[in-house]
């Protein structure tokens, strides 16, 4: 357990800070982002420094034969590849999404497709203990899908917090708009407000100037809070989370780490931002 726990969190955070640079993001869990309190080249050494980290950790740990040795340093490589692909893909949909598409009906379906792509860590938790716990095929197919599905879930639970008044402590939690990011609540408010109100926010995403006027910026902010999509696409995040578990439990008998992943699941999508206060 603590082998997944630790080698997830270093790749996630590994990540997370790359992505951060990239996004020229101003805040992460609530406070200023490593690159901008330490600085990029001090923030990249650290990022590769825990890609990499895993790696030796896996070798010199006990207790692993040499097929769950190897079954792991296939996972670990995967997810290093999925990583690097996925964020240059979420780099190249921010800001450049035209009028029409912003206007979709279909875009929150693409958007979950998309998050569907980026579940790689969820997923590679779930099968690494898979491989430690030397759960059959069956099992361990099951754990990926449900680690997929709580990815998915837990990216829109994200999506929610950046907008919740109560969540954003630091700053106005913006980023979606100020970059232009296509994420499933903004699509979401798209799909739910009135016409004339639908076009001006999609006019403000489609507009670089006008995103990044503070102003404009929070008029669009309201938009999205206004529009009903925080509850509604907190009630998808939990129907999916729900559906999937029952699949999940005809493969998995009832054991105390499986009850104890059922309410961290619970937790998350019911009170997820108290996990993400500083």
């Amino acid at each position: 357990e603590k082998l997944v726990g630790v080698t997830a969190d270093m790749l996630r955070g590994a990540a997370e800070i790359i992505g951060d640079i990239q996004e020229q993001a101003l805040l992460r869990r609530g406070d200023d982002c490593i690159h901008l309190r330490y600085g990029t080249d001090e923030a990249l050494s650290v990022a590769n420094a825990a890609l990499f980290l895993p790696i030796s950790l896996l070798a010199d740990y006990p207790s692993l034969d040499d097929h769950q040795r190897l079954e792991l340093y296939r996972v670990i490589t995967r997810l290093c590849m999925e990583a690097q692909s996925t964020r240059q893909q979420d780099a190249c949909l921010a800001g450049t999404l035209k009028p029409e598409q912003w206007l979709d009906n279909h875009l929150c379906d693409h958007i979950l497709r998309i998050y569907g792509d980026a579940t790689f860590f969820a997923a590679a938790a779930m099968e690494c203990a898979a491989v430690i716990g030397k759960a059959d095929d069956p099992a361990r197919a099951a754990c990926i899908q449900l680690g997929r599905v709580f990815g998915i879930s837990l990216q829109i639970v994200k999506d929610i917090e950046k907008f919740d008044p109560e969540h954003t402590c630091h700053g106005d939690g913006s980023d979606g708009i100020t970059l232009g990011n296509p994420t499933y609540v903004i699509a979401r408010a798209l799909l739910s407000l009135r016409k004339s109100k639908r076009l001006r926010l999609a006019e403000i995403l489609h507009s670089t100037a006008l995103r990044h006027d503070p102003a404009t910026r929070n008029e669009a902010i309201e938009l999205v809070r206004k529009s009903g999509a925080l509850e509604s696409a907190r009630k998808t995040a939990r129907e999916m989370i729900e559906k999937e578990w029952i699949r999940f439990s005809m493969v998995l008998p009832a054991s105390e780490p499986k009850t104890m992943l059922r309410v961290f699941s619970t937790f998350i999508l019911d009170n997820g931002k108290k996990l993400w206060r500083p």
